[in-house]
């Protein structure tokens, strides 16, 4: 059973550096973001073709809605997780200029 963060756990955990792989994550999402945009794109307008539901094909037709879908929720998990940390970045560098 997870211990409930406190506010002050919570604060905190949010001013402090980047891990090292967090700042790699961070230099890598917005390229993510971008390939993952293109498939959205890709997949819409796949969906929105006429060919596509003309076939009937059921299986075909839910795969690729589904697809589209979880790519959605990945992509506004990415989003958020990119402002998290650039946010935190932010205050870190804030932070630390304001006791130079």
């Amino acid at each position: 059973v997870p211990l409930k963060e406190t506010k002050q756990r919570r604060e905190n955990r949010e001013r402090r550096k980047l891990t090292f792989n967090e700042t790699r994550e961070l230099a890598t999402l917005p390229e993510e973001i971008e390939v993952m945009e293109e498939e959205k794109s890709r997949l819409i307008a796949t969906i929105n073709s006429p060919e596509f539901y003309a076939s009937r094909d059921r299986q075909k037709i839910y795969a690729v809605n589904e697809q589209l879908k979880n790519l959605e929720d990945d992509l506004e998990r990415a989003y958020l997780r990119w402002e998290e940390l650039e946010n935190r970045a932010l205050r870190y560098r804030t932070v630390n200029d304001d006791s130079l």
